[in-house]
């Protein structure tokens, strides 16, 4: 589908296609000028582009891919390396929605970040994005209103004392006569960072006080995405996409 784009002066493929084409005599050298510099500079990562999955939730597009993981020791990296590595394949994700459902181009100068830190589009308000991470796997959501998402590998472990930090009274009930299981509480933990995320604000307070009326205007949207994983995405409560 074509996508009507809103290029200024200040947008950086204009500022790339000006650079191209300055001091050509006509529109035949402009053209071969850009087209030169898209073949030459310009890749499609064919292979990448076979790990990446598409489950479409109405107006929303959400996309996934599987981490390559180093195993060798030769190849072993810092977390922070790791992180990196991580925030690198979500933008890939991000740009190869973007242009799929939106023919939209963008390089990682289009994405600026807002007051809390919250990552958005600096040229293209109209659309939002999500991007989450954990461990095999890197998740992004695309499409024209608010969102959030969040997903969680299901870890090995006593999750209890973390529960009595984020769950409210009613959910810890549900959680005990649930016999503690895990799955309950990463249900909880990706709903209420989905919305957290949707707000923009991340893990800044206290997670048992996020319960209505304050989140009454929102949706959780529960994914069964990977066995073993947990994923949950928040929207606008008067949104149409639903499960």
């Amino acid at each position: 589908a074509n996508q009507y784009v809103n290029f200024t002066a200040d947008s950086q493929a204009v500022k790339k296609a000006t650079e191209l084409t300055k001091g050509k005599k006509n529109d035949l050298e402009k053209i071969s000028a850009i087209y030169e510099f898209v073949v030459t500079n310009l890749t499609y990562d064919k292979e990448k582009a076979k790990t990446v999955k598409i489950k479409r939730i109405d107006d929303i597009v959400l996309g996934w891919s599987r981490i390559e993981q180093k195993t060798a020791k030769s190849d072993r990296e810092s977390c922070k390396e790791k992180t990196l590595r991580t925030s690198r394949e979500g933008r890939q994700l991000l740009k190869s929605l973007a242009f799929q459902e939106y023919s939209m181009i963008l390089q990682d100068d289009d994405i600026g970040k807002g007051p809390m830190g919250k990552p958005y589009l600096l040229h293209y308000p109209h659309i939002h994005f999500n991007i989450s991470h954990s461990g095999d796997y890197v998740a992004c959501a695309v499409g024209k209103e608010p969102l959030g998402l969040d997903i969680q590998i299901h870890l090995d472990k006593d999750c209890r004392r973390t529960a009595r930090r984020i769950m409210n009274p009613a959910e810890w009930s549900a959680y005990e006569a649930s016999g503690f299981q895990n799955e309950y509480f990463y249900q909880c933990w990706t709903r209420k960072e989905s919305y957290l995320k949707y707000t923009g604000e991340g893990i800044t307070r206290d997670l048992r006080l996020l319960e209505e009326p304050e989140t009454a205007h929102v949706q959780y949207i529960p994914l069964n995405l990977w066995p073993g994983y947990s994923a949950c995405l928040c929207l606008p409560k008067e949104s149409s996409s639903t499960l």
